[in-house]
């Protein structure tokens, strides 16, 4: 049987879909509306499959860019279109994601799932202080960090800031701190509280369908019976060549300078913003 795996980042949801993708040896085919990466888990013969092939190209990047300004929402609808009717016409199981996003989200395809008898899976990350602090920390090694020379040097062979796979050159990366602008992390501190409150009106409007998976019991433990993964599974997933391991490192000593004059230092202003984000825990609460 198929699995939809529905999620907000930072909660689980990768290590999750490739549990799931190989105790059911379905093709993971990671986020719906992305590429499929290559760090998700998947059989040689599995990427040889035309499904696999045609799920490859990524819709952000070719509609919500620099060049359309975040704004083609119609041809990117209707590529979406596309890619779920190839999904639904497949005769083989398979195991995605779909991130709780107010642009990429398809609550069609949701629909679709919940209708057609597919697994449908929920992450859920109770401390969402921590689950925030993971966000920043990789929206920094994404777009911030890179812009030193010594961290490109270093860092540069990673398929991602986001996923670390135990052949990651920079699974021991270390930093002590991270400089951020104001601008920025309130940008990303709004983004991360509108996936929290789409997270709440998706569990709303789908509880009798999800399984919710805890990322405190389940994913960060690696304990998946809950779901009828058994420990043996998990065992022989941790002895695969390539195989996703946890973050190596989050800082939780964020700078925060000035939008206009660098120099200047925004005292407190981290604190403030995980003061902020602790003000909805209770979107949350299940």
């Amino acid at each position: 049987m198929s699995n939809l795996v529905v999620f907000t980042n930072r909660s689980g949801s990768t290590m999750l879909c490739d549990i799931l993708a190989y105790a059911n040896k379905t093709i993971n085919l990671g986020e719906v509306h992305s590429c499929v990466r290559m760090y998700n888990y998947n059989t040689p013969e599995n990427r040889q499959t035309s499904l696999f092939r045609q799920m490859r190209p990524s819709l952000t990047g070719i509609y919500y860019n620099e060049e359309t300004r975040g704004g083609a929402h119609i041809g990117y609808s209707k590529a979406r279109k596309q890619k779920n009717d190839i999904i639904k016409q497949s005769p083989q199981e398979w195991t995605a994601k779909e991130q709780l996003e107010k642009q990429s989200m398809d609550i069609n395809f949701i629909d679709y799932c919940c209708n057609n008898g597919v697994n449908i899976y929920m992450t859920h990350r109770q401390n969402i202080a921590a689950q925030y602090i993971s966000t920043i920390n990789a929206r920094y090694r994404a777009e911030l960090a890179p812009k030193s020379p010594e961290w490109a040097n270093d860092h540069s062979t990673n398929e991602s800031q986001y996923i670390f796979t135990n052949k990651d050159v920079n699974t021991r990366v270390q930093y002590n701190e991270a400089t951020v602008y104001y601008y920025w992390l309130h940008m990303y501190t709004s983004i991360f509280i509108e996936q929290l409150m789409m997270w709440r009106i998706v569990y709303e409007k789908y509880k009798p369908y999800v399984k919710l998976v805890s990322y405190e019991d389940c994913i960060e433990p690696m304990d998946f019976s809950s779901i009828g993964i058994s420990q043996s599974v998990v065992k022989e997933y941790k002895l695969e060549t390539k195989r996703l391991v946890p973050t190596p490192h989050n800082t939780t000593k964020i700078i925060v300078q000035d939008d206009h004059n660098e120099s200047i230092v925004k005292i407190g202003a981290w604190e403030q913003n995980l003061h902020y984000v602790e003000r909805f825990r209770y979107l949350v609460d299940v």
